[in-house]
């Protein structure tokens, strides 16, 4: 069955488009056959999975990895086995745990079923059944009490002092009273459709029965289970900045190796010593340790994570969070408390403040769930009614004692009111509780009641749910509590409790923590609009605010126009959380979207990175997201950020120590090609080099700690090329100090032979590149901040130095690599060369420090809308 907007049709056309009579109650086992039949089951369609062979052939088809397939044959070829090895194992690695990210993001859908209730009473053959859900079909007739999940789209005929929690559908902080009685417009948001239950949801209070009207797909809840399966999966800033570097890379060192082994030629050089030297050259210039210090950099970062109560789900939302330019937060439970709570009180009589917090007290369903008074359970505001009066000294249990209950008028959602009846030893006492205008009216001849009026939308347009409390003594109980006597009796005005579901205390620092780095924060609630803008303006979010129908009204362009100056959007429906996101990708914004319900889903798996609820958060919604918050703290997702720019800036370290080391390889050799010089390396010579700079420095600078600073910088934009501020001439800076390095050691051992040459300036390519490594792990100059201690740099630095040691004096080694023993002398030119080198790279205007932000003028947060 399409989509039909049953909560806008009258009672009797719903009867006709469902091929009913109003008369008729319930289906026939034959009739409900034909239908299930026609309409499908009652659950959420499931999409075949992609195989595993699917999922992995996905993770060996990027460019990067090609490239590591083919240096891996090319070492092969040259028979270094071990280098083959070590590349294979690297694309290994990187395969599975791309496979595991796979396969949990494949389980987003299948987790709707985990809030779905099983069963449900269903009138059949005129005989009330309980059956499975699956068989419920459009025309059923059900019936549905407080603490049912609901089965399917209902659209009410008869409902009892009915509420749903909607709040993981709609986000939606407190129940929905439902009516069977009311028309919405065709377009009304989910929230604003009070006839209508929502498969998913839960019932709160009250009864109610009503007609199928939607099952399986075509529930709210299905469409959003379809939205969800069509929700693109974003390529993360690193992702879309590693697959254009490795396309350039790839045909520049294609190029420079033709060049070279053409100019070896044309000096006379042995053809298939060149072809050997051009290709060994091509295999050390590839960054093969580059994706598993990706890897390793982001478990790392995922493991401290978890100690900051934050789980990481896929690898990549650290780096992307460090990236991040807008966070769409939801409001409910996420910067706010998911608690509501009474933060504003008037009291009419100073001298009947007592009165007005028993009335608070006995004029409520909530109980205590312990004995030591700690767990309240019941529906939202009446708990928080409930606890403010225990706060004031009135508690229920033993005010119960002294102020019996006799008698009650149970709330209406008609009338807008609840009354309870109390005996004292010399008179009785009524409680009235409800909507501020209902109860100001009843208490129309008392004189505060104008007075209250305007202390009560004060209140309101404050963003508050306002509650009038009102009393009546009498020295004999009415014989019947019905509307009609509360209506004639001349109630006295206690006051008004204006409740909200407030801020967590610490997300107005999280908020301008992350404006300060650059990061703008976006609420999007289910909630009315001016209890959102009542959050908004606490937390200061700038910007304005619009509602979910203003929303609709704009196109994708305009929307796009406008989505930089909007700091709330209330009222808005999961589809259009989706045009939210989508919209900022438009314009460019690196979107982390937070959420916890149902209806975030589908915007949690579109964002760049999707952070979800652990503790009070939908399966859905964990399952659809990169991220789960375990505190369920918005302030976690400042410390993910700094934790993502601290690898995204070390893994930029690493790309300018490697690139640097091969840039000063191919320097080394070229120049000397150009000038005449033999070859200064051989191809097993320019293996080891990569070997042993490549892999322990590598990995250990992607455990470096954060930059001063990390989170007073704006964020490095997603189109922006992962080498730019500066850092192409770092690189080129550090390349042209290596090789220069090497050329004036090999040319000095050129007085005694060829091969001390050899090996002096083979030394001192690597000896050099590991100061260059120490240099690039802290970006400040000498005396200005630069640490001299990095435990794990050090130790992975004095480990290759022992390596090439090894590699120039033990006799076995000299005979692979084709080396020869160094005096002391020639040692102290290769090592004072080095050290030259680092004292260069640490200079100020040499050192890495004009791309770190100003600390003396930070970003400053926008100011807030008033």
């Amino acid at each position: 069955m399409e989509f039909q907007d049953f909560h806008s049709i009258e009672p009797s056309e719903v009867w006709n488009r469902l091929h009913l009579t109003p008369q008729q109650r319930g289906l026939s086992s034959e009739d409900a056959t034909l239908r299930l039949k026609r309409f499908g089951p009652n659950q959420l369609p499931e999409k075949e999975g992609r195989r595993v062979w699917q999922m992995l052939g996905d993770q060996l088809s990027s460019l990067m990895i090609l490239i590591l397939f083919v240096a891996a044959g090319i070492s092969g070829f040259l028979h270094d086995l071990t280098d083959s090895v070590v590349i294979l194992a690297i694309i290994a690695v990187n395969a599975v745990v791309g496979l595991i990210q796979d396969y949990q993001a494949q389980k987003a859908l299948a987790a709707l079923k985990k809030i779905l209730p099983t069963r449900a009473q269903v009138l059949r053959d005129r005989v009330w059944q309980i059956l499975p859900v699956e068989q419920l079909v459009p025309g059923d007739w059900i019936e549905v009490e407080a603490g049912d999940a609901v089965p399917a789209d209902i659209r009410l005929f008869n409902a009892h002092l009915l509420a749903a929690d909607e709040s993981a559908l709609t986000g939606e902080s407190v129940p929905v009273e439902k009516q069977s009685d009311f028309l919405s417009e065709a377009k009304s948001p989910v929230g604003d459709r009070k006839n209508i239950l929502h498969k998913g949801t839960m019932i709160s209070r009250g009864r109610g029965q009503g007609l199928v009207v939607h099952t399986g797909p075509h529930t709210e809840l299905g469409r959003i289970a379809q939205l969800l399966e069509g929700a693109e999966q974003v390529q993360t800033p690193l992702q879309q900045r590693l697959d254009r570097f490795s396309r350039k890379l790839t045909w520049v060192l294609l190029l420079i190796c033709l060049l070279l082994f053409a100019v070896g030629l044309l000096h006379g050089q042995d053809w298939l010593s060149m072809l050997m030297t051009a290709v060994s050259l091509a295999v050390a210039a590839i960054p093969e340790a580059l994706p598993s210090v990706i890897v390793i950099a982001l478990a790392v970062g995922a493991k401290r994570m978890v100690s900051r109560r934050a789980l990481i789900q896929k690898l990549s939302a650290v780096e992307a969070l460090g990236s991040t330019t807008v966070i769409c937060s939801d409001k409910t439970g996420t910067l706010t408390q998911n608690k509501m709570t009474v933060v504003r009180s008037w009291i009419a009589h100073p001298e009947h403040e007592e009165l007005f917090y028993t009335n608070m007290a006995l004029n409520n369903d909530v109980n205590w769930q312990d004995r030591a008074r700690e767990l309240a359970e019941g529906e939202p505001t009446e708990r928080a009614l409930f606890l403010h009066a225990f706060h004031h000294g009135k508690d229920k249990e033993e005010l119960g004692e002294s102020w019996p209950r006799l008698n009650e008028f149970p709330f209406d959602p008609k009338e807008k009111f609840m009354v309870t009846q109390h005996q004292q030893p010399d008179a009785t006492f009524y409680f009235l509780k409800g909507a501020p205008e209902t109860v100001l009216h009843l208490c129309r001849r008392d004189s505060l009641a104008a007075e209250g009026l305007g202390q009560a939308q004060q209140m309101a347009d404050g963003g508050l749910r306002v509650l009038a409390f009102a009393w009546l003594q009498t020295s004999t109980p009415f014989l019947q509590l019905d509307v009609a006597t509360v209506h004639s009796q001349h109630w006295e005005l206690l006051g008004f409790a204006g409740m909200i579901d407030p801020p967590r205390p610490e997300v107005k620092q999280a908020i301008r923590d992350c404006q300060t780095a650059g990061i703008r924060v976006q609420m999007i609630t289910g909630d009315h609009p001016r209890t959102a803008q009542a959050i908004a303006r606490e937390l200061k979010i700038p910007g304005d605010i619009m509602s979910g129908q203003e929303l609709e009204k704009l196109s994708d362009d305009e929307l796009g126009t406008h989505i930089k100056r909007m700091g709330v959007f209330a009222r808005t429906a999961p589809k259009q959380k989706i045009r939210i996101v989508q919209a900022l990708q438009s314009q460019g914004e690196m979107v982390a979207m937070t959420g916890d319900g149902v209806n975030d889903a589908p915007a949690l798996k579109q964002a760049h990175i999707g952070v979800a609820m652990g503790k009070i958060g939908t399966d859905v919604a964990r399952e659809a997201s990169a991220m789960v918050l375990l505190d369920d703290n918005f302030a976690t997702i400042v410390a993910a950020i700094r934790e993502g720019r601290r690898i995204f800036d070390n893994l930029r370290k690493f790309l300018v120590f490697v690139l640097a080391g091969n840039l000063g390889e191919i320097l080394t050799i070229s120049v000397a090609l150009f000038v005449g010089l033999p070859p200064p390396l051989l191809p097993v010579q320019i293996l080891w080099v990569n070997l042993i700079t490549d892999g322990l420095p590598g990995l250990s600078m992607s455990l470096l700690d954060e930059e001063p600073g990390v989170m007073t910088r704006s964020p490095i934009p997603a189109n922006q090329n992962i080498l730019e501020r500066g850092l192409m001439g770092e690189i080129l800076i550090g390349g042209i100090l290596v090789a220069t390095a090497s050329l004036l050691a090999f040319y000095y051992g050129l007085k005694d032979s060829a091969a001390v040459a050899r090996t002096m300036g083979f030394t001192t390519l690597s000896v050099c590149q590991l100061f260059m490594a120490w240099a690039i792990s802290s970006s400040r100059p000498l005396g200005k901040g630069f640490r001299f201690y990095s435990p794990t740099l050090l130790a992975a630095l004095a480990i290759c130095a022992l390596m090439q040691v090894m590699a120039v004096e033990v006799p076995s080694l000299q005979r692979l690599l084709h080396t020869e023993g160094l005096s002391a002398e020639q040692w102290g030119i290769c090592l004072g060369l080095s050290v030259l080198i680092f004292l260069i790279k640490k200079m100020p205007g040499f050192s890495m420090e004009r791309n770190l932000p100003n600390e003396e003028h930070p970003p400053q947060p926008s100011p807030p809308v008033a």
